[in-house]
């Protein structure tokens, strides 16, 4: 059996010379020290560590070191409790139970009953994953429906591959690749045997959240045979399929998704890609408020709606209670934090790219810089707030209410931010492009247009 760990402790110096059991140590006893040259006697230790500096304790000689990855190979098949017994004769340190380990070649999953031991570890970006069979099943059958022809599936955020698995089961003539993205070793441990079993599937090692993991699908050839269609019909080859973490980076991975549509970039230089994401519902109603819900409304809301349609093809009671449908892995919070995060509302969100795009090309900057400052005092009318655009910007405000313009090209300015509709968001971005006196500077980081992972998705 072989794993990858995430391992916390204290250890002997030198750190390339680093050895730690499967096991997990606790990060907050400052006291601990393990024996490494001991624990090495029971483990044979491929070290892939991501090395960080160290800092020193009070005890001389030792360091204690943040985040190292392991893959680790036992020289024997060892249950829980003897590799507890044999480790605690060499080491005093408290130590934490492991995880389960995926048996070799094992394509079922084990009963959602055993998931809460099975996959224990600590998990910060508040992902769920699906761990109910039947909604699965349902997803597969609503994202790839009768009719479907050998479509190309990237599935982001797979976890141990419920839905994956979901997806499999479906005639084999719907789907002629799955492209599933996991960085998390244990939730992999259940991926790579579909891998073996099934010649479709194909599971990348990364994170979901980074540009350069879809840079390095591409370049292992494993979109070649995606055929590019014409931007007047959705792409019926490829689709994009994500479980959507339920902090901050989810939000900004839509929004990211979103923001590459007009220029066609990422999946969507292959055409109008559709998006299947399952996100909060708090997040779905930031996306979908419109000039009628304007008290809902954001800028990721705004810039959403004029690049891409959408809509949610799940009742939210199929979703409910969240906790029978939704696992989240945890090493051991709280009942009550736990309880909170397990019982968010989840809700489908469908996306796919307007036909007709409202954010001309080469025009993202402008659009960002403008709802980002009108947005910001998104309860002051438009007449007044419109000076935050830059020194002078009230001159635009003739061009906007000009009687002489056809109707679709005037804006009530004693309107809102939050109550534009998008065409009258369109009207403005585009006065705002033709004023002479704009500002130079309007770019905020665009995460989509470089390459290196500190890249902010």
């Amino acid at each position: 059996m072989t794993a990858e760990w995430e391992i916390i402790a204290t250890v002997p110096l030198p750190p390339p010379r680093f050895s730690m059991s499967l096991l997990r140590l606790e990060r907050t006893t400052s006291r601990l020290c393990w024996r490494h040259r001991a624990a090495a006697s029971l483990l044979n230790l491929n070290s892939t560590a991501n090395t960080t500096t160290p800092r020193r304790i009070r005890r001389p000689g030792f360091t204690l070191s943040k985040s190292i990855s392991l893959t680790a190979t036992p020289n024997k098949d060892l249950t829980d409790a003897e590799a507890k017994q044999m480790l605690k004769s060499v080491s005093s340190s408290k130590i934490i139970s492991m995880p389960t380990i995926a048996p070799t070649g094992a394509t079922k999953l084990p009963p959602v009953e055993h998931w809460k031991k099975t996959f224990k570890f600590s998990e910060k970006r508040k992902r769920k994953t699906l761990c109910n069979a039947e909604t699965a099943k349902k997803l597969a059958e609503l994202f790839v429906p009768e009719g479907s022809k050998d479509k190309i599936i990237v599935e982001a955020y797979a976890g141990p591959g419920l839905l994956s698995r979901a997806l499999l089961e479906l005639p084999r003539e719907r789907i002629k690749k799955l492209i599933v993205i996991e960085e998390e070793p244990h939730f992999r441990e259940w991926l790579d045997p579909l891998q073996e079993l099934d010649d479709r599937v194909h599971v990348v090692p990364e994170d979901a959240f980074w540009w350069t993991t879809y840079s390095k699908i591409e370049e292992d050839g494993l979109l070649d045979d995606v055929t590019t269609h014409d931007w007047n019909e959705v792409n019926p080859n490829l689709h994009f399929i994500s479980q959507v973490p339920n902090n901050v980076h989810g939000e900004q991975l839509i929004s990211q998704l979103c923001r590459a549509i007009p220029d066609r970039k990422w999946f969507f230089k292959y055409g109008r890609v559709p998006l299947d994401l399952i996100t909060t519902t708090t997040m779905y109603t930031r996306l979908s408020a419109g000039p009628t819900d304007f008290k809902q409304r954001t800028k990721v809301g705004v810039i959403t709606q004029a690049a891409a349609d959408l809509e949610s093809l799940v009742p939210k009671e199929d979703f409910e209670p969240p906790s029978q449908h939704f696992f989240y892995p945890s090493k051991g919070v709280s009942t009550v934090r736990r309880g909170k995060v397990s019982e968010m509302p989840q809700q489908h969100a469908r996306v796919v790219p307007k036909k007709e795009q409202a954010i001309d090309p080469d025009t993202l900057d402008s659009w960002d810089y403008v709802v980002r400052n009108l947005m910001i005092t998104k309860a002051t009318p438009l007449s007044k707030c419109i000076t935050g655009l830059g020194p002078g910007a009230g001159s635009l405000l003739k061009k906007l209410t000009d009687p002489s313009l056809p109707p679709e090209q005037q804006i009530d300015v004693k309107k809102t931010p939050r109550e534009l509709s998008t065409e009258e968001w369109r009207t403005l971005v585009r006065v705002f492009e033709d004023w002479p006196f704009r500002p130079e500077q309007l770019s905020i980081d665009r995460a989509f247009t470089s390459t290196g992972k500190n890249s902010a998705r």
